[in-house]
């Protein structure tokens, strides 16, 4: 007998995420990273339109010439640090700054200026750099910083100052370094590259420790103003959607412009372009001979940094007898301009070793040259991204955009890897480029629903917040779907036999993958029917023992059993592990979270109570399997739950009931939810048999249980093996992918399909009328006066012929049951 825990369990808490809690500490330059441009990164059409300087009126935000530090000399600074660490946020003590707010450590008086020194971590013994931040304000516009410095007596003969523009969220956003003397000079740093909120600071670091600052004053010209942040279209239809957009603070109005992309008139291009350099002329020691190099037409090779050679030794070329050689910071290779953009990009590449240094590592970078002349990086790969011996590395359309018609690669910095580069392919092709459908169209509201589109193309819009002549930079360009808040359109079943049929739908523009769920469709016949939603036995897994389970291959916290290949239908699992005719899960570690099993979503709101049938297997002595009804499985709250105690064997069976009562006082009709297993302690588990039932409390109830999901990028589908004479229905989910984030549709309404049984349990007609199909009409030679009656494979009378003669009616293509009396045909409409 399972615990009850309706009422208790609504805290239920299934895993927590720990909060690492941070001091403030200085920013500093950091070593290139690996990285590649991804979706999330999307480009801005930079357009800025300033207001002339007469109107805009320069405001000093900062003017410290550090008056109060009184203690102390140019020569001989005031031991004290009244800067941090001593709290939190790294203050400077009380009383020494005009304005509230400075931050720094290792800060101290020095007769009238301040003096940023170091010290001595004590507990693991090491230098800590001194730095100064100003206040947390808005510097968003262009900002002078002026201030005078030179470097401490005690310090080196050469000093250097690093000065960061910086959100003091997220870091560095501008920099400039100086070098300092043992005079007094004036310096000037002027940037725009504020953020636009109250996080910006301008930070002064010593890069080697002991410098004096004196004099610093930031002045500020408002010349700029924040995007507006675009939402995500709200579609309508296929023709019409609603653009919307945050407002700005300071936005009189804004600017929205529409455009869609098609291909240009005129004749196509693509070709594919393919370079070995096997034809570059080397010596006996392959350097390359520079006075004929013998160069690809068209490429640009620079190996100057480094060796200068290429490198013919077995396995470090694709194609023989040699390949490029990367081994210093700033070699480079340079390809053609292409006649058209790049559809697809490929290089070999082998990195020299495995073994690099994580903060110096060796890295390719990849920079784009779109068609406007601007240059984009986008990826910086480090050897560990590569084959260790050798392969093909690829970069495709939606890493180039529509635009792109030359790529370099350089080594843009050097740790203990070269890199051998052989055999580039650039293919490319006519893409379609933008044409204007609404253009700087000014508004005061933050929306405007955009009609007549014509379908077949792909549009976009932005949006400039405008404040008397000054304008925002273009806010990001968004896509519009025509995928999300759709709901396609199912349509009749076609073909249907005894244990099969079609199933159809309209196609929705963009959408790639259609997802079809088939249902066991019933209809209650009386109040509080109890009716089943889903049930799975795992049989398709046929691999592994509970001793030796399976496992996802690669890391995986979250997976697909649907994917995996394990059940008919959408479960997942968190952890997934899983034994021939059961699946279950187990803890990522010893602390972390638990093994969790998810049933697809259901709607188990619309009914009363919920019935859910189980076996399982446990592999820890004492445990307990918890039975979960949860509404996201990323969430970490449970709505209702129960929970079982093993047996000796460690084998579990249980029927939890969720009562009406609870089910309409926690749930919400109408909305997904999921049913979870998990083990009370985390150790493994197994799921045996799983069955989701509920009662429907009026008669006449339209109930859909779970049997299949099926992906396709079709716009029909077969489905087989079914029950003759048994109700089914279906539904269509469309999606596709763009800039790697997904989108996803509404579900149609569902189609039902009535199969017939076998052929002998349909009577034939035993006289007049005669019944064909010919040439996608129904056929009546009728003759006389009984009426003929004609249904789908629904169920639903599609036709009535009363006339005598030769009646032909057209119907869409399916199985149709004609009536006269109490007998009946089957007949096909093709």
């Amino acid at each position: 007998m399972g615990n009850n825990y309706k009422k208790m369990f609504m805290g239920l808490l299934i895993w927590t995420t720990a909060v690492s809690l941070w001091a403030v500490q200085p920013f500093q330059p950091v070593a290139q990273k690996p990285w590649k441009k991804s979706g999330a990164q999307i480009m801005r059409n930079v357009q800025v339109l300033p207001r002339s300087a007469d109107e805009i009126p320069a405001q000093t935000v900062v003017d410290e010439d550090f008056a109060n530090f009184t203690a102390g000399t140019e020569s001989a600074p005031d031991e004290k640090n009244i800067g941090g660490p001593r709290d939190y946020d790294y203050h400077i003590d009380p009383g020494f700054m005009k304005l509230e707010g400075w931050t720094g450590t290792a800060i101290h008086q020095a007769g009238g200026a301040c003096a940023i020194t170091s010290y001595m971590e004590p507990n693991y013994n090491y230098e800590v750099i001194g730095f100064l931040s100003t206040p947390e304000m808005e510097l968003y516009g262009e900002c002078t910083v002026t201030f005078r410095a030179k470097r401490l007596a005690s310090s080196p003969d050469k000093g250097h100052l690093w000065l960061a523009l910086c959100d003091n969220m997220q870091g560095p956003v501008d920099e400039k370094t100086f070098e300092l003397t043992a005079e007094w000079g004036n310096y000037t740093f002027t940037s725009s590259a504020a953020t636009f909120n109250n996080r910006n600071i301008f930070q002064f670091t010593p890069k080697e420790a002991g410098i004096l600052v004196d004099d610093i004053k930031v002045v500020r010209k408002r010349n700029r103003i924040p995007s507006p942040f675009v939402n995500p279209s709200k579609n309508i239809s296929q023709t019409e959607f609603v653009a919307s957009w945050s407002p700005t603070p300071t936005a009189e109005s804004y600017l929205l412009n529409v455009y869609y992309k098609a291909l240009p008139e005129g004749e196509k291009v693509e070709g594919t372009l393919t370079e070995g350099f096997d034809k570059v002329n080397v010596d006996a020691d392959g350097n390359v001979n520079t006075a004929a190099p013998g160069y690809p037409d068209g490429w640009t090779i620079d190996l100057s940094a480094g060796k200068n050679k290429l490198t013919k030794a077995e396995g470090t070329y694709n194609s023989a007898p040699q390949a490029l050689l990367f081994d210093a910071v700033g070699d480079s290779l340079l390809s053609p301009v292409m006649p058209a953009p790049f559809k697809k990009l490929s290089f070999w590449v082998k990195p020299s070793s495995m073994d690099d240094s994580y903060e110096e590592m060796s890295l390719i970078g990849v920079t784009i040259l779109h068609k406007g002349g601007r240059w984009e990086h986008i990826a910086n790969l480090p050897a560990s991204w590569l084959e260790e011996e050798g392969g093909f590395y690829e970069f495709g359309g939606e890493d180039f955009g529509d635009d792109v018609v030359q790529v370099k690669f350089w080594m843009i910095q050097k740790g203990n890897v070269e890199f051998y580069i052989d055999d580039v392919s650039i293919e490319y092709t006519t893409l379609p480029v933008p044409y204007t459908f609404i253009e700087n169209e000014e508004l005061t509201d933050t929306f405007r629903v955009v009609k007549d589109l014509n379908p077949e193309y792909d549009y976009y819009y932005y949006v400039q917040a405008k404040e008397g002549k000054l304008l925002s930079e273009a806010s990001a360009h968004m896509w519009v779907d025509k995928i999300v808040g759709i709901k396609p359109e199912a349509l009749p079943a076609s073909d249907l036999t005894q244990d099969g049929f079609t199933a159809n739908w309209s196609p929705l523009f963009n959408a790639q993958t259609y997802t079809v769920n088939l249902y066991e469709y019933t209809e209650t016949e009386k109040e509080d029917q109890e009716v089943t939603l889903l049930s799975e036995e795992f049989d398709l897994v046929t691999e592994g023992t509970v001793d030796n389970p399976m496992s996802p291959s690669g890391w995986s916290y979250m997976s697909s059993l649907w994917e995996e290949k394990l059940t008919k239908t959408d479960w997942n699992a968190a952890y997934l592990i899983w034994a021939k005719g059961m699946v279950g899960g187990k803890a990522g570690s010893e602390y972390s979270t638990p093994g969790i099993i998810f049933t697809p979503a259901m709607l188990l709101a619309d009914g009363g109570d919920i019935i859910v049938d189980f076996s399982a297997l446990t592999k820890k002595k004492d445990d307990e399997i918890a039975v979960v009804i949860m509404d996201n499985m990323l969430g970490n709250q449970g709505i209702m739950a129960y929970s079982f105690k093993a047996g000796e064997d460690g084998t579990v069976s249980g029927s939890a009931r969720f009562e009406s009562q609870y089910v309409e006082q926690h749930m919400t009709p109408g909305k997904y939810y999921y049913v979870a297993f998990m083990t009370s302690n985390g150790g493994e588990f197994f799921m045996d048999k799983v069955r989701v039932a509920q009662t429907r409390k009026a008669k006449g109830e339209k109930v859909y249980g779970l049997l299949e999901l099926a992906k396709t990028d079709a716009k029909q589908l077969v489905f087989s093996g079914l029950t003759p004479g048994r109700k089914f229905a279906y539904d269509v989910q469309a999606s596709c992918t763009r800039q790697y984030m997904p989108y996803v549709s509404e579900k149609s309404d569902p189609v039902i399909v009535s199969l017939p049984t076998s052929i002998e349990c349909i009577k034939a007609l035993e006289s007049e009328p005669k019944v064909y199909a010919v040439g996608g009409k129904l056929v009546v030679e009728k003759i006389t006066s009984r009426p003929v009656s004609v249904y789908n494979a629904q169920g639903q009378l599609v036709a009535v012929i009363s006339n005598e003669g030769t009646i032909e009616t057209a119907l869409p293509s399916g199985l149709y049951l004609v009536h006269v009396g109490e007998q009946a045909l089957k007949v096909f409409v093709k």
